[in-house]
């Protein structure tokens, strides 16, 4: 059974639904009245008296206020905004028209779509461009508001990112040795940085030239100052991500912080320089040309804070592999042991319990003793 409290405040809401449903229908039979006013003026044949007509268009323009009201107050506003396109425009740029509502609209869209808002206006532009916290999000600020790793060109795992098509980045705390499958993590705070873009032949279609706001853009966040420059033609193992088994052939710098202009300039100069590259092996050669078909990564090192969520990550996942190592290992010795004790049982006919049996009584018997 509802509470007193909730049963007065239910009537009383019923009742506000019916009193403004009932002005609304005083609106609209103020309206409906000021209607026929004006019809039975215009089929009077007489000459119209503009203070009857002006009365008229008042009481009309009193009723369709009234209406209005209740129709953004009673209805969701997409119903109300969807078929007053003009009034919803003007509502909205009232409230772009505020600095700090534009800046905050604007922080919560994809950084794609925020590239894209450049061109909307001139005012949107330039509260982009004033914006610190929107030059961050950009990445054309070197810095970030708390100093965590910002990756906005992260690619998938097999393409490319959707801000720049043609370019992607990715960011590992932990490598494979080549020829293996043993996992190996970066020391201390460093993590691994891969950018690389897209074949600059035609079946690729990689832009030569990109915008100058995007050429300005850093890499990642914080900027990393130098990354070592690998192309296929002249790596020995381009499968695995393990230095031991690649050999760069150049590096990239700016002390600055590396945008995607200096990358993509170091790709094209690297293209050229290695076009009849003798390093290639035959199938990298294309077949009209005898060009090599290469392509250009970058890879380097970035060191991020303590409290950095990428690191926390790191952490968890290298005590989780830890902890697997631990207890395969400790499977193991229980093992070892099961099988001493089932060939002395039965060389002595006695009962052997099975393997999981076992260990679980052995655990049991270590935690008995710890404690």
């Amino acid at each position: 059974m509802p509470s007193p409290e909730s049963m007065t405040e239910w009537r009383r809401k019923f009742k506000q639904r019916d009193d403004e449903f009932r002005a609304a229908v005083e609106h609209h039979a103020s309206l409906d009245s000021a209607l026929k006013q004006m019809e039975l003026l215009a089929n009077s044949g007489d000459s119209v008296s503009s203070e009857a007509l002006r009365a008229a268009l008042v009481s009309a323009r009193a009723g369709a206020a009234g209406l209005d009201s209740h129709l953004r107050n009673t209805g969701r506003p997409s119903l109300y905004t969807e078929r007053c396109p003009e009034r919803a425009r003007g509502l909205a740029q009232r409230v772009f028209d505020v600095p700090e509502l534009l800046e905050l609209i604007l922080s919560k869209l994809p950084v794609l779509e925020l590239l894209k808002c450049y061109r909307v206006n001139h005012q949107w532009r330039d509260a982009i461009e004033s914006s610190v916290n929107l030059q961050r999000q950009l990445s054309l600020r070197a810095d970030t508001l708390d100093g965590h790793f910002q990756n906005v060109f992260q690619g998938r795992i097999c393409g490319y990112s959707e801000v720049l098509p043609g370019f992607g980045t990715r960011a590992f705390f932990s490598t494979h040795r080549a020829l293996s499958s043993y996992e190996e993590t970066l020391p201390g705070n460093e993590i691994l940085f891969k950018a690389e873009f897209a074949s600059t032949n035609d079946y690729f279609r990689m832009p030569k030239k990109i915008g100058a706001r995007v050429r300005r853009m850093y890499v990642c966040q914080p900027p990393v100052k130098e990354l070592k420059v690998y192309l296929e033609c002249c790596r020995y193992n381009f499968t695995h991500h393990s230095d031991d088994h690649d050999r760069h052939s150049a590096t990239v710098t700016n002390e600055n912080g590396l945008t995607i202009g200096d990358l993509l300039d170091k790709t094209i100069e690297m293209l050229e320089a290695h076009k009849f590259c003798a390093n290639a092996e035959v199938f990298m050669l294309d077949d009209e040309t005898g060009e090599v078909k290469n392509e250009v990564s970058f890879r380097g090192t970035v060191v991020l804070k303590d409290d950095d969520p990428m690191l926390i990550e790191k952490r968890e996942k290298e005590e989780t592999r830890k902890r697997e190592l631990r207890e395969k290992k400790l499977r193991r010795q229980y093992i070892e042991q099961y099988r001493t004790a089932a060939r002395l049982a039965r060389e002595s006919n006695q009962h052997m319990p099975d393997l999981q049996e076992f260990i679980a009584e052995a655990t049991k018997r270590e935690i008995e003793a710890a404690s």
